[in-house]
C-alpha cells in the first residue's frame, strides 16, 4: 500500500511543479491553473491540499 500511496502523492507533486512553472512562465495564470486543476484526478490531498482554495492558496505562495 504504501508504494501505491508514494506513487500517487508523487504523481500529485509533480503536477502541481508542473502548474507552478506554467504560471512562472506566464502560460497560465493561478485561476486557470487552478481549474485545468480541476479537471483532474490527481490526489492533491495527499500534498495537504484539500480544497481548490488551498491550491489556489499554495500557487499564489509559489509564484510571488
Amino acid at each position: 500500500m504504501s508504494k501505491v500511496k508514494n506513487y500517487y502523492w508523487d504523481e500529485a507533486e509533480k503536477y502541481i511543479d508542473q502548474l507552478i512553472t506554467k504560471i512562472k512562465n506566464d502560460e497560465l495564470t493561478v485561476e486557470s491553473a487552478v481549474a485545468e486543476a480541476q479537471k483532474t484526478d490527481h490526489a492533491f490531498q495527499l500534498c495537504g491540499i484539500h480544497s481548490m482554495d488551498d491550491l489556489s492558496e499554495c500557487l499564489y505562495n509559489e509564484v510571488s
